[in-house]
């Protein structure tokens, strides 16, 4: 039979948890989390891990690194994703005039076209 898949993915990009995590960020995050008054009560911050019930992960293993994960934890990644809207007139009617159809290229909200320089925009036409 085949082995079973590593715990770990030796990369520089891990979920694994590290001392940095155990001794930097949780406590700092503890600390920030007690100014809120609703929060004075609270667990340790770093010790709710040991009692979670269920961990809904944002993500996929389609496009994650593949390791095992507990049975609490279960992927739903892509549930923020919504019905896209249809396109504006003008675009609609842009693409559907083309006799060979059309691609629609978009580098989505992050990149700005005016950004790119003409250069740039004149690879893609």
């Amino acid at each position: 039979p085949p082995p079973p898949p590593p715990s770990q993915i030796h990369t520089n990009h891990t979920s694994s948890p590290n001392s940095y995590r155990t001794f930097v960020y949780l406590p700092a995050l503890d600390k920030h989390i007690r100014q809120i008054p609703a929060f004075y009560k609270i667990p340790y911050i770093g010790s709710l891990q040991e009692k979670t019930m269920l961990v809904m992960v944002n993500s996929h293993h389609s496009v994650d690194f593949p390791e095992p994960i507990p049975q609490n934890m279960v992927m739903v990644g892509g549930l923020q994703i919504m019905d896209p809207k249809p396109l504006p007139e003008d675009i609609k009617k842009f693409i559907d005039s083309g006799r060979k159809g059309a691609i629609l290229f978009s580098l989505g909200t992050n990149v700005r076209s005016s950004d790119l320089g003409d250069e740039r925009i004149s690879m893609f036409l």
